[in-house]
């Protein structure tokens, strides 16, 4: 039993390193929430997506104001899971003075 219990938590870490391992972030998310718009930091490759939608072997699970849930198929029978959070929009810096260019 001990060993199950070793082997199930070793798993685990594995898991969520491999879940991790994803390069996306969130660029936009609809105000309603029916789609994100996400980025590939890796390859620069955008995509917009729907809960259900497939991006890049990663199923958009839920999307919310707040975080976007991926999953995908892990080894040995377990679901990989990631939650990205979705980044406030950037705040404009006013300038303050300006060089002749």
């Amino acid at each position: 039993m001990r060993m199950i219990s070793i082997t199930v938590i070793l798993c685990a870490v594995i898991a969520a390193g491999e879940a991790w391992a994803g390069s996306f972030t969130v660029i936009a998310v609809r105000n309603d929430a029916s789609a994100v718009v996400l980025l590939d930091q890796n390859t620069g490759r955008k995509w917009e997506a729907a809960a259900g939608d497939a991006v890049d072997g990663w199923t958009v699970e839920e999307i919310t104001a707040d975080i976007v849930t991926l999953s995908r198929p892990g080894g040995g029978g377990l679901t990989l899971t990631t939650e990205i959070p979705v980044s406030p929009e950037p705040i404009a810096v006013p300038v303050t003075s300006a060089g002749s260019l």
